[in-house]
């Protein structure tokens, strides 16, 4: 048994891996896809974060590291995510993913990075390795027509509307703790571009673009995938909404969305999101704060609001890993 990074050779074999396990042993063009954008659009791909176990030459075991940077109180530290971690149903219960999650976490400190982040429904495994539970708040609102003669909104145009959609995002991301930083072209051209849902945006009297949202339609409501807006527009919320639930068919729907601090419209509950985890890697500081636990970089990830408001971390879905 060899672990190891993958070698490029193999990388069509752990596409066909990672859609033989994550889809039950069913072939699937277009999640095989899936795995295919998230190597080729992501300009900080590196095999040497593809993890896996291999023997006989056949990949039984994965993990892969997300190499990213993240906004915490405004400040930039590097992020390993962790994803795709996945082991062949005939070789569970040999250890593959702990020695792999393990290696993935010497790999880290090894390159200096700050801190590491993982989505997960079934937590308790990952604690074992130190990953810490994140709050995250979502509001939830019933969405009326509420129209605001202020803003112009209309549906994104990509050859016009990107380097405003990248300004936006770029100044209201410092906004809160957890947003990815995407400071490179390709992130932008490739994943975001693959990665998004409906995309709309609010203009003001002068025509500049101040706000936008990312959503997407479920059978009783609009999810907000992703929103920024400029100092002082983050009211043109409500409107980008009601333009959104009208596109996607979805009138008098709920709304559900995180990182909006002043929405526009009347709060109807708040919901907490826990399915995301994270661990410090290597300590630093922030603004001269030592951060040399997990438990102390949850706290500064969280902020100090009470139970039921704003959680300051937030994660947009356009940048699930």
């Amino acid at each position: 048994m060899e672990i190891r990074s993958l070698k490029q050779e193999e990388l069509e074999q752990w596409f066909d891996h990672c859609v033989y396990v994550f889809n039950n042993g069913e072939f699937s063009a277009s999640y095989r896809q899936y795995f295919a954008n998230h190597w080729y659009n992501d300009p900080w791909r590196d095999l040497d974060g593809i993890l896996v176990a291999v023997e006989n030459e056949k990949i039984l075991s994965t993990v892969r590291i997300f190499f990213r940077k993240i906004y915490i109180n405004g400040e930039k530290v590097s992020m390993g995510g962790i994803g795709e971690v996945s082991t062949r149903p005939e070789a569970q219960g040999r250890g593959l993913s702990t020695r792999l999650l393990q290696a993935a976490i010497k790999k880290m400190e090894d390159k200096g990075i700050q801190v590491s982040m993982l989505a997960a429904n079934i937590q308790d495994y990952y604690r074992r390795f130190g990953w810490e539970s994140l709050c995250m708040h979502s509001k939830i609102s019933d969405l009326v027509g509420s129209d605001d003669p202020r803003y112009a909104v209309r549906p994104v145009n990509p050859d016009t509307d990107m380097e405003s959609i990248r300004r936006i995002h770029s100044h209201y991301a410092k906004s809160y703790n957890g947003i990815i930083i995407r400071d490179n072209d390709e992130y932008w051209e490739k994943w975001f571009k693959t990665e998004q849902k409906s995309v709309f945006v609010a203009q003001d009297a002068q025509g500049t673009v101040v706000s936008y949202i990312c959503a997407d339609a479920g059978d009783d409501r609009i999810r907000i995938r992703e929103f920024g807006a400029l100092s002082g527009f983050e009211d043109a919320f409500s409107s980008l909404a009601s333009k959104a639930a009208h596109m996607l068919e979805r009138a008098n729907c709920e709304i559900h969305y995180k990182g909006v601090k002043n929405p526009g419209m009347s709060i109807k509950r708040v919901a907490e999101e826990n399915y995301h985890m994270i661990r410090l890697i290597t300590p630093f500081e922030i603004n001269g704060e030592p951060i040399e636990t997990t438990r102390k970089l949850v706290s500064v990830m969280e902020g100090s609001r009470g139970k039921g408001q704003d959680s300051e971390f937030v994660f947009w879905d356009t940048d699930g890993y």
